[in-house]
């Protein structure tokens, strides 16, 4: 469970910037159905590249640092290095990356900082029983470049003498499958999940592999689709037979058995061979009589086929209690799925195992009323970014401007009252007439 994310120097995002999820007590105290701790939802909102993206970018490549420093970043290759390219001195300071996350009761704060040669800094430090231990300290520029704390066990020193320059310790801990840091390294690698709106057959992939996998996912996206009233009652899951397919796919290698080259092809069918095929149909109700009748996905609408791809990453992360990133939520959905979507997050009933969504979006009926009594967003679960006047990215959140209970969320942000929103200037879209003098 991410408690909160900080990140320094990356793309945007030039002065340190925190994300919490901490609750207000206050604003927990008046919702019954979420935690007094731990928000299950954040929704991050401003203007087009205000760096809304480059937040969830930054998070995303703590963990493939974590994950690939050690294995697949080359022993000269260096460290991938984004900087704040928008003044000088940003690409000779430091880039840094912290977290701050509870994983099975135990609370860890994790980070590091590199520039585009090394990994400079480098920290761990846990609260197993709520007060601090230092399990390891790394700083490249010290006499003393290692410290490990008392309470860090295992062949610390032989690790961190196989941790490269460019590479994170962790990272060649847990390839050297080092006991101690692995629930803080599954976090990373299993239970801090991303779903690209620009990648639907990555999003699909997951819905489909889940909804093969779980019954009870299965059900629950059936429901969902009819609570979207998009005319479909029931859904389909087909599992293509992996026998046919083999016996399709060994004619065709027969059939090739005399053209050269077909080694890597005829390993590609092998493994297609081993997989039976999944697919979905939705089944519509027809008010002619002849009763339900089928069509094929790719004839949905893009909102459609948007809800039930993202369907998937939704209900697995629900069901393993993930922390699951979105960007751009609202993408071909109309504002009521959206906000069906952040309920399943905040219900204890659909969400008891204490799953995260992190979103952004621009959809702001999430702040209004007009999908329900009360803003689907909390106060303490609205976040903004902006840029100011030199490029850089600040991210605050909705709660520094202590609106009133009653307050209308949505129109004060639309009025501007919270910043974050794009200044549209239409008169530089008009072409300027001149004079016969030339004067403008």
């Amino acid at each position: 469970m991410l408690l909160s994310f900080s990140v320094r120097n990356f793309r945007s995002f030039r002065d340190e910037q925190t994300l919490s999820m901490t609750r207000s007590r206050r604003i927990a105290a008046h919702n019954a159905n979420s935690g007094p701790d731990v928000n299950p939802v954040t929704g991050v909102y401003g203007g087009n590249a205000s760096g809304k993206s480059n937040l969830l970018l930054a998070l995303r490549f703590m963990g493939s640092a974590l994950r690939d420093s050690h294995a697949k970043w080359g022993p000269d290759s260096g460290v991938p290095f984004d900087p704040f390219r928008l003044a000088g001195d940003s690409e000779r300071s430091t880039s840094r990356f912290e977290v701050d996350v509870s994983v099975k009761g135990v609370r860890y704060q994790y980070g590091f900082e590199l520039t585009a040669e090394e990994i400079r800094q480098e920290w761990l430090y846990a609260y197993p029983h709520g007060r601090q231990q230092t399990w390891f300290e790394r700083d490249s520029t010290s006499a003393e470049q290692w410290h490990f704390g008392k309470n860090m066990t295992g062949k610390n020193r032989v690790i961190s003498e196989l941790t490269r320059p460019n590479s994170l310790f962790l990272s060649t801990a847990a390839a050297s499958k080092h006991d101690q840091i692995s629930a803080l390294y599954s976090w990373f690698s299993n239970d801090l999940r991303f779903a690209d709106h620009g990648n639907f057959n990555s999003r699909l992939q997951v819905t489909l592999n889940e909804i093969k996998a779980q019954q009870a996912s299965a059900d629950q996206l059936k429901r969902l689709l009819k609570v979207a009233d998009l005319g479909i009652c029931d859904m389909k899951v087909i599992n293509e037979d992996a026998g046919a397919r083999r016996k399709m796919l060994t004619i065709l290698q027969s059939a090739m058995a005399d053209v050269d080259q077909t080694e890597g092809l005829n390993q590609a069918l092998d493994i297609l061979a081993e997989r039976s095929r999944t697919r979905i149909e939705l089944q519509h109700s027809s008010s002619t009589g002849q009763g339900a009748v089928s069509l094929p996905f790719d004839t949905e609408s893009m909102g459609t086929r948007s809800l039930i791809a993202l369907g998937g990453p939704v209900l697995q992360a629900l069901r393993l209690g993930h922390t699951l990133l979105v960007d751009e939520i609202d993408t071909s959905l109309h504002p009521s799925l959206v906000a069906e979507l952040v309920r399943l997050f905040k219900s204890p009933t659909t969400n008891p195992g204490h799953a995260q969504l992190i979103f952004t979006s621009h959809d702001t009926a999430l702040l209004g009323n007009l999908l329900g009594n009360e803003p689907v967003l909390d106060r303490d679960q609205t976040w903004f970014v902006e840029k100011d006047q030199a490029g850089a990215s600040a991210l605050y959140p909705l709660t520094d401007f202590h609106p009133r209970k009653q307050e209308n969320l949505e129109r004060g942000y639309l009025q501007g009252r919270y910043g974050a929103l794009p200044f549209v200037n239409m008169q530089k879209l008009v072409p300027q007439s001149r004079n016969p003098s030339g004067d403008t």
